[in-house]
């Protein structure tokens, strides 16, 4: 199958042809891309186009600092398993809710993470969850989960008393879960649809399609026998963000962040190149073994206090296994912070002037770090 793209960059128009090729020959993909000319901040067709590179990367902002509040590892405290956080929320009292894959549970914390209560449990029931989930606090303190392996949204107080279910009818990948809700309480999800080959999908507070827009851009491919299954997942995907009447869009490849109006209009792309955002090489042995080259990702985006954070897995430098850069952008698309971290992290979540990062197992435990960013 041949996929073409159109991709947005700065400076000259370049056609690039991506072939990846295994060790018995076998064709795994390939890929072309076009990039559009576009002075760096300006716009094309309407649409404000920025380019950030690591030389913008090490100019430093004066005024800005990421300050290391407290680190809990889930080896001390056995109700904190963080390598299996997928998401940190907080509601409007400060009280922490983590939504935690391998027991399908909500874990609530207070302001001072001493643990009080969990809410649902592994199942398909009213205020059961599967496996992947997602969360997010809306404005009134209501619970919104997306399950995408049962194909709902639950609504949830802070108690975890169950309220509704709305019906997201779609098939998308069950590893992801990407959504944000607006003030209105309008749902956007990031699946690929290969129908209309969008990648945001708009629904009503009842779950009622409106509307898809965002392109798909390259995505990849992986053997998820490295999970465990043999499911092939399309990863043209990304991260949802909303804040002051726009949607945010962090793609998890190529590294960009897209700039929406609720209706859908492309406002804004962020193209983030550099030297260490290069492929990685995955290897799986024993049954179902593979080796096969993929691309580095964005692993998580929040949008918060007006600015726009997102941890990228990178390849690391000379002598380390794993790295990854934590980024912080103002809602214009201007690159104001830049930390490079010698593990592999991924921004959790945030709230007040807080941000959660959650550092990969180490010795068969992991970390939460909690920032303040000032």
């Amino acid at each position: 199958m041949k996929m073409k793209k159109i991709l947005i960059f700065g400076g000259l128009s370049v056609v690039l042809v991506l072939v990846i090729i295994n060790l018995g020959g076998k064709w795994i993909l390939s890929r072309q891309y076009r990039s559009v000319p576009a002075p760096e901040g300006e716009e094309v067709e309407g649409v404000k186009v920025i380019t950030v590179t690591d030389k913008d990367a090490r100019i430093k902002k004066q005024g800005y600092e990421l300050k290391w509040i407290k680190t809990l590892e889930s080896r001390i405290d056995t109700n904190l398993v963080f390598d299996m956080i997928l998401k940190i929320c907080c509601d409007s009292e400060s009280d922490v809710y983590m939504a935690d894959r391998q027991l399908s549970t909500i874990k609530k914390y207070n302001n001072d993470f001493q643990y009080t209560n969990k809410i649902g449990g592994p199942g398909q029931g009213p205020g059961e969850f599967s496996r992947y989930f997602n969360l997010l606090i809306s404005h009134d303190d209501s619970l919104y989960v997306y399950d995408p392996g049962n194909s709902r949204l639950s609504v949830i107080d802070t108690e975890g008393n169950y309220s509704r279910s709305i019906r997201i009818n779609h098939e998308l990948d069950p590893l992801r879960g990407k959504f944000t809700i607006d003030e209105e309480k309008n749902i956007y999800v990031s699946y690929y649809d290969p129908e209309n080959e969008k990648v945001i999908h708009k629904f009503n507070s009842n779950g009622v399609y409106i509307k898809s827009f965002g392109e798909k851009g390259s995505g990849y491919k992986i053997p998820l026998s490295f999970y465990g299954s043999n499911y092939y997942s399309n990863f043209s995907i990304g991260h949802l963000g909303f804040d002051d009447q726009f949607v945010y869009f962090a793609r998890v490849n190529p590294v960009q962040i897209y700039k929406y109006s609720l209706e859908g209009k492309l406002l804004m792309v962020v193209n983030r190149i550099s030297k260490y955002i290069q492929p990685h090489k995955i290897e799986q042995v024993g049954d179902g073994s593979f080796t096969q080259t993929v691309p580095t990702a964005t692993n998580g985006m929040i949008v918060l206090n007006g600015y726009i954070f997102i941890s990228i897995f990178i390849s690391p430098k000379m002598g380390m296994k794993e790295a990854s850069l934590l980024e912080v952008y103002t809602k214009e698309g201007e690159l104001i912070f830049s930390r490079y971290f010698k593990d592999k992290i991924r921004l959790a979540g945030g709230c007040d002037d807080k941000l959660f990062i959650i550092k990969s197992p180490v010795d068969d435990y992991a970390q939460l770090s909690i920032y303040r960013f000032q």
